[in-house]
């Protein structure tokens, strides 16, 4: 099965990203439930995945929650991930979620923990990367993050 690559704007200025097929979907980084959802279609929902976990990357995860019951995946290296979040990632691999076939990799820079997701020659990353730096720091320091 071929995978499609839905991106948007959600709020002011994050990208939102849901990747499908012909029966499934992936959200990533959910700042709106309902925009997110109502993307969706007629695909069915079979996972979230987060790269980090601010506010602006996970505020639509529970509302997504509390109408499809699905797993979510994220970053888990350096100290707790949020309770929604049911399948953490500790180091670099590889997982499935229905037919969607990804590789992570952990990739602290705009914060601690942040995972990024690659399938199909694609990578969803996050904050990962900005123009002109790693962003506006929020936890650690600017060394210890590129250490």
């Amino acid at each position: 099965m071929k995978n499609k690559v839905d991106t948007f704007i959600q709020g002011k200025d994050n990208w939102g990203f849901i990747i499908s097929n012909t029966n499934e979907a992936i959200i990533i980084d959910p700042l709106d439930a309902e925009k997110n959802l109502g993307r969706l279609k007629d695909k069915k929902l079979v996972g979230i995945l987060l790269t980090h976990y601010h506010n602006d990357h996970t505020a639509g995860v529970e509302g997504i929650l509390s109408k499809h019951s699905v797993p979510v995946w994220g970053p888990a290296q350096n100290s707790q991930a949020p309770a929604f979040v049911s399948n953490k990632i500790r180091e670099d691999g590889s997982f499935s979620v229905g037919s969607f076939n990804f590789k992570s990799t952990l990739l602290p820079g705009h914060s601690l923990e942040l995972a990024s997701y690659f399938i199909d020659r694609k990578v969803f990353v996050g904050d990962l990367l900005f123009n002109l730096g790693c962003g506006r720091v929020v936890d650690g320091d600017h060394q210890t993050l590129f250490d």
